[in-house]
């Protein structure tokens, strides 16, 4: 009764409960912290930096769109990743969520509709609607409570591309932003790619203020340095790629990616953390 409680308030311990073996990190808690603000409507626009396979889309295109229909069986929700091929297999994943035994035990008011068959689009018999689409895609006749960008930029290539950078801006505010129901929230988890990605626009624009948590894979500490997730990526792991990064001269795909400090491509051949003082952009601290 206790862990279905708890499953059933707290995100982390939702996850825990319907997906078996789970590994626990210290950072998720930061994560399902920051996301649960979200779901309680205390913030609107959260961006989430985290580096690659360190469970962000777990947590923001599965666990959390199932933990907020399941709280909020009415809800419209609005998936999106760099593609529609990953956005539908992330929908699937939810669908399977909201199927199980156990989301039904924790959740028994949220039941699906009998005519619910696609994975990229669902709905409850409560209102809810599910959907999953490419970023750059169509969402016409959508509207959101609850609008999620997952790394909307799937290659160097494209984070290089200002063509690229440009659609995704375009995309962004005539359609990502149009979606929203009154009270909408938007979460961008992503990694970092560019000083000039879509997050990185975002937070110079003064169109809309955002909450930041970034999460780096190596943070430096009075011993040395401190791996994100030491249970999955311990840090003798982290610093082997990073300087297999470096010999290959991709150094700047480890600030990006791993560290969330996009630099520019001329600047790929240095880390900034090789240098002493920094101007940094002013981030909001989340809990």
């Amino acid at each position: 009764m206790l862990a279905r409680r708890r499953a059933r308030e707290h995100l982390l311990d939702f996850t825990t409960y319907t997906h078996r073996g789970w590994t626990r990190g210290d950072h998720q808690q930061k994560i399902c912290s920051a996301l649960e603000r979200v779901e309680r409507g205390d913030c609107t626009r959260l961006m989430i930096f985290a580096p690659p396979r360190h469970s962000k889309s777990e947590f923001a295109s599965v666990r959390f769109p199932a933990w907020c229909i399941g709280r909020h069986p009415d809800w419209q929700i609005i998936s999106t990743s760099y593609g529609d091929l990953l956005a539908g297999g992330f929908g699937g994943e939810v669908l399977n969520t909201v199927r199980s035994h156990e989301f039904r035990r924790l959740f028994p008011c949220t039941t699906l509709r009998r005519d619910t068959q696609s994975k990229s689009e669902w709905r409850t018999d409560q209102g809810g609607v599910f959907h999953a689409a490419g970023t750059g895609g169509s969402t016409t006749g959508k509207g959101a409570h609850l609008f999620g960008i997952d790394d909307p930029i799937k290659t160097r290539e494209e984070a290089d591309s200002i063509t690229h950078r440009d659609k995704l801006w375009r995309w962004y505010w005539g359609v990502a932003r149009t979606r929203l129901m009154p009270g909408g929230r938007i979460v961008l988890m992503m990694t970092r790619w560019h000083e000039d990605d879509l997050a990185g626009r975002l937070l110079k624009s003064v169109a809309e203020p955002w909450e930041v948590l970034e999460l780096k894979a190596l943070t430096k500490t009075d011993d040395g340095e401190q791996a994100l997730w030491t249970e999955w990526y311990p840090e003798t792991e982290l610093k082997r790629l990073r300087e297999q990064l470096v010999e290959a001269g991709r150094s700047r795909e480890w600030t990006a990616q791993y560290q969330q400090e996009p630099v520019a491509e001329s600047g790929s051949y240095f880390l900034r953390e090789w240098f002493g003082e920094r101007w940094e952009v002013a981030k909001i601290a989340v809990a």
